[in-house]
């Protein structure tokens, strides 16, 4: 399961730190995966297989914000900030240069 999304991710991709972490993060969600079917298959080891569940998901949904939501959140937050400054720009030169 790992070889074959691996082959369907593989190919060029622009290198910047959004799909750097990205892949990172993917990276890591499929480590624990792999850890928790391989702990999973010693019975001795359920308990901790399980440990690492909680891990892989969290990873995975961190992965998923990066990969497909960070970019348009810092879009939105950056028009936000930017209007803020706007709003608030006339009593910022008031409270500078009081009468």
């Amino acid at each position: 399961m790992h070889q074959f999304i691996a082959d369907q991710l593989a190919g060029k991709y622009a290198d910047d730190d959004r799909r750097a972490l990205f892949a990172a993060f993917v990276s890591l969600a499929q480590s624990h995966h792999e850890a928790i079917l391989v702990m999973a298959g010693q019975e001795r080891l359920i308990a901790s297989a399980f440990a690492l569940f909680r891990p892989m998901v969290e990873v995975a949904y961190r992965g998923l914000f990066v990969g497909l939501m960070a970019k348009t959140c810092a879009k939105s937050c950056e028009g936000r900030a930017a209007r803020e400054t706007e709003s608030h720009s006339p009593l910022l030169s008031a409270s500078q240069h009081p009468k």
